[in-house]
Protein backbone atom coordinates (compact mmCIF):
# COMPACT_ATOMS: atom_id res chain seq x y z
CA UNK A 1 0.00 0.00 0.00
CA UNK A 2 1.46 3.06 -0.87
CA UNK A 3 0.31 6.66 0.46
CA UNK A 4 0.35 9.95 -1.63
CA UNK A 5 0.15 13.37 -0.38
CA UNK A 6 -1.68 15.64 -2.54
CA UNK A 7 -0.29 18.94 -2.99
CA UNK A 8 -2.65 21.56 -1.36
CA UNK A 9 -4.16 23.85 -4.25
CA UNK A 10 -4.63 27.02 -2.22
CA UNK A 11 -1.76 28.98 -1.22
CA UNK A 12 -0.77 28.64 2.68
CA UNK A 13 -3.06 31.37 4.81
CA UNK A 14 -0.98 34.59 6.19
CA UNK A 15 -1.15 36.39 9.44
CA UNK A 16 -4.26 38.65 9.83
CA UNK A 17 -3.30 41.85 11.74
CA UNK A 18 -4.57 42.33 15.43
CA UNK A 19 -6.89 45.70 14.36
CA UNK A 20 -8.51 43.30 11.68
CA UNK A 21 -8.87 40.88 14.23
CA UNK A 22 -10.50 43.11 17.02
CA UNK A 23 -12.79 44.84 13.99
CA UNK A 24 -14.25 41.58 13.10
CA UNK A 25 -14.79 40.44 16.64
CA UNK A 26 -16.63 43.53 17.44
CA UNK A 27 -19.04 43.87 14.37
CA UNK A 28 -19.75 40.12 15.50
CA UNK A 29 -20.48 41.38 19.17
CA UNK A 30 -22.03 44.41 18.16
CA UNK A 31 -24.51 42.46 15.58
CA UNK A 32 -26.13 41.23 18.29
CA UNK A 33 -29.62 43.42 19.56
CA UNK A 34 -28.66 42.99 23.49
CA UNK A 35 -25.06 43.84 23.20
CA UNK A 36 -25.93 47.28 21.36
CA UNK A 37 -28.79 47.41 24.73
CA UNK A 38 -26.42 46.93 27.26
CA UNK A 39 -24.24 49.36 25.93
CA UNK A 40 -27.01 52.05 25.57
CA UNK A 41 -27.74 51.59 29.11
CA UNK A 42 -24.65 51.89 30.57
CA UNK A 43 -24.66 55.26 28.68
CA UNK A 44 -27.44 56.05 29.85
CA UNK A 45 -27.74 54.72 33.13
CA UNK A 46 -25.66 57.06 34.61
CA UNK A 47 -26.36 60.16 33.10
CA UNK A 48 -30.14 59.15 34.69
CA UNK A 49 -28.56 58.98 37.73
CA UNK A 50 -26.95 62.25 38.22
CA UNK A 51 -29.26 64.20 36.54
CA UNK A 52 -31.92 62.47 39.60
CA UNK A 53 -29.86 63.45 41.97
CA UNK A 54 -29.11 67.03 41.32
CA UNK A 55 -32.37 67.71 41.12
CA UNK A 56 -33.06 66.69 45.01
CA UNK A 57 -33.22 70.15 46.97
CA UNK A 58 -30.87 68.56 49.82
CA UNK A 59 -28.71 65.71 50.00
CA UNK A 60 -27.14 64.13 53.26
CA UNK A 61 -24.34 66.16 53.78
CA UNK A 62 -22.89 64.05 56.88
CA UNK A 63 -21.65 61.70 54.19
CA UNK A 64 -18.42 62.11 52.22
CA UNK A 65 -20.83 60.58 49.37
CA UNK A 66 -23.28 63.47 50.06
CA UNK A 67 -20.53 66.74 50.08
CA UNK A 68 -19.10 65.25 46.53
CA UNK A 69 -22.33 64.71 44.64
CA UNK A 70 -23.72 67.97 45.83
CA UNK A 71 -20.34 70.25 45.28
CA UNK A 72 -19.18 68.34 41.94
CA UNK A 73 -21.29 65.09 40.89
CA UNK A 74 -18.41 63.36 40.65
CA UNK A 75 -19.33 60.94 43.18
CA UNK A 76 -21.94 59.59 40.98
CA UNK A 77 -19.52 56.75 39.49
CA UNK A 78 -18.97 55.11 42.86
CA UNK A 79 -22.71 53.68 43.32
CA UNK A 80 -23.38 53.20 39.52
CA UNK A 81 -21.51 49.84 38.26
CA UNK A 82 -22.87 48.68 34.78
Amino acid sequence: MTATIAEPDAPPAGRVSVARGYRFELVKLLSHWRVRLLILACWIAPALFVATVSQQSSLPVDTVFGRWMHATGWAGPLVIHC
